[in-house]
């Protein structure tokens, strides 16, 4: 499956968040094409102070997004550092 395509419209990253209890939607949108990532900017809010940290919610959908993704078949490319050696 095509990353673009997959991730082209901000819904997936939306659910996965609307998934969480303690959490509350804000806004989903892709901010930058960079040179190796398709950067998103991804906004929620904790709506109940006392549930969980917001480092454990962050976790949960992070890994939710890398869960997704996994099953989808896509992949992160890594890119290529070419090394040069140089004989004396």
């Amino acid at each position: 499956m095509d990353l673009i395509a997959h991730l082209s419209s901000p819904a997936l990253l939306e659910a996965i968040v609307r998934a969480q209890p303690y959490a509350r939607f804000e806004r989903c949108y892709l901010r930058a094409l960079g040179e190796w990532a398709l950067q998103f900017e991804l906004s929620y809010f904790r709506v109940d102070p006392a549930a969980r940290p917001v480092p454990d919610l962050q976790h949960e959908v992070n890994c939710r997004i890398l869960e997704e993704l996994t099953r989808a078949g896509i992949r992160f490319a890594t890119p290529e550092q070419p090394v040069f050696a140089m004989h004396a």
